[in-house]
């Protein structure tokens, strides 16, 4: 509802006490082209205003960016820019909730 009509989401929960770097990892079939786009948007659902999402590309090299949530109990949409990282050379898309 809201932000999000989709009827395709993951649902990512992570236990009181679990390590903070746990997160959820997607090997791509092919490095990540930023040679004409430079973003990430991402449609988040958070309990809680402040919520950290660290999106983390790795490969040869390893960038991440963090946002935060500004919505509680809603969807909001993130965007992650890569401006300045290195194009063709991420294969693995990590993604943190509350990684600190």
């Amino acid at each position: 509802s809201g932000l999000n009509t989709s009827g395709k989401v993951a649902q990512f929960f992570k236990a009181n006490g679990s390590e903070t770097w746990a997160g959820s990892l997607l090997v791509l079939g092919s490095p990540i082209d930023f040679s004409t786009a430079k973003q990430f948007k991402m449609k988040v659902w958070s309990p809680a205003i402040g919520t950290k999402v660290t999106v983390k590309l790795e490969g040869g090299v390893v960038t991440e960016v963090t946002k935060t949530t500004t919505k509680a109990n809603e969807w909001e949409e993130l965007t992650f820019d890569f401006t300045g990282a290195e194009s063709d050379v991420y294969g693995k898309f990590v993604l943190f909730f509350d990684f600190y």
